[in-house]
């Protein structure tokens, strides 16, 4: 297995990376290899593969690039073949539409989404579509000012796209349709909460969004391209002033839910019911700092973390769920993306 990860680079966001550091996992949760140092265009910001695996695509936060790379498949080795256009300011976030055809990214800067084609190199194209979101912005001022869209996550049938908007305190929900993208439905949070991603249950019609304002996950109910909110769980039991939650992850057999914390250095976990709800059990800190980033290996026995500011990825062990033995099995500038390949 290899892994992938992005790191910053530009002095604006206190980078101290070169682009993509490559690295061979010889056993889930070993220290891993270095393989590769890439030299990027700045700040690739969120990694994604191509449903055919056969191609690694970084978005670049604070530009308006997305970038392709060849993947080696012996080596885990990168090679650039080509970046688009994504025809708005800072890209945050990006998936793939089902069928492999396109690109949804979501800019957090421009408060727009774009659609790009797929060419069948793996290279994407220039942005065909471009939509600027609208609606009324949440109670929080400064931290809400206008649309903040900020992630990308399809849904289980693949005929969906849903976006988390920091601003709106919504999640939008997209289709694409002969290439076409058009807003279905958008749901709202609490009012402030900040959703920024957002994570499917495995086999239940639910979807877990964390939000950042608030450290919160709001649950909403799944049903044909429309969510109806249930609940909100806060992420921590004592508020930290200053935290700001950042991303999140379900167990693949649905059991456990995971969201970060960044300032209170923290992963929260979830119980998860039956009918999908959640309880928050309890928050585990991490020996550094800014967990922009997390996410469960494909074996699901380990999590790691891109600890932003500690350059650095601390693996945990996963023990019925509960996070134990973190050790760092990385050392990387300013780390803020991962992505596993198997092979």
């Amino acid at each position: 297995m290899f892994a992938y990860v992005g790191c910053y680079t530009t002095p604006d966001r206190r980078g101290k990376g070169q682009g993509i550091t490559v690295y061979r996992v010889d056993a889930p949760g070993a220290p891993w290899q270095h393989v590769q140092s890439l030299v990027t265009y700045d700040n690739p910001s969120f990694l994604r593969l191509s449903p055919d695996r056969t191609t690694l695509v970084a978005v670049h936060g604070g530009r308006s690039a997305v970038s392709a790379y060849a993947i080696d498949w012996t080596s885990g080795e990168l090679a650039l073949l080509g970046q688009a256009d994504t025809k708005g300011r800072n890209p945050v976030d990006f998936c793939f539409t089902a069928d492999g055809k396109h690109i949804l990214a979501a800019h957090y800067s421009s408060g727009s989404v774009s659609l790009l084609p797929m060419r069948p190199t793996g290279l994407p194209g220039d942005a065909i579509q471009t939509i600027e979101i609208a609606g009324q912005t949440g109670p929080r001022g400064a931290d809400q000012p206008a649309p903040l869209p900020h992630g990308v996550t399809p849904d289980p049938t693949g005929r969906f796209l849903l976006v988390p908007d920091k601003g709106l305190d919504v999640v939008l929900v997209y289709t694409v349709e002969q290439g076409v993208l058009r807003e279905v439905s958008r749901a709202a949070t609490t009012p402030g909460a900040g959703p920024r991603h957002a994570v499917f249950h495995p086999r239940l019609p639910v979807l877990y969004a964390v939000c950042e304002l608030d450290c919160s996950v709001q649950v909403f109910d799944w049903a044909d391209g429309t969510l109806t909110h249930r609940a909100r769980v806060a992420g921590m039991r004592v508020e930290t002033p200053g935290a700001l939650a950042a991303e999140i992850a379900i167990s693949a057999d649905g059991r456990f839910l995971y969201s970060s914390n960044r300032g209170d250095d923290s992963i929260a976990r979830f119980a998860v019911a039956a009918d999908g709800g959640i309880t928050l059990l309890e928050t585990t800190k991490l020996p550094g700092s800014e967990p922009r980033f997390f996410a469960i290996d494909p074996a699901g026995r380990h999590l790691h973390v891109a600890q932003q500011h500690s350059d650095s990825i601390v693996c945990f062990d996963l023990i019925d769920g509960a996070l134990a033995a973190p050790r760092v099995v990385a050392e990387t500038p300013t780390p803020v993306a991962i992505a596993f390949f198997g092979v």
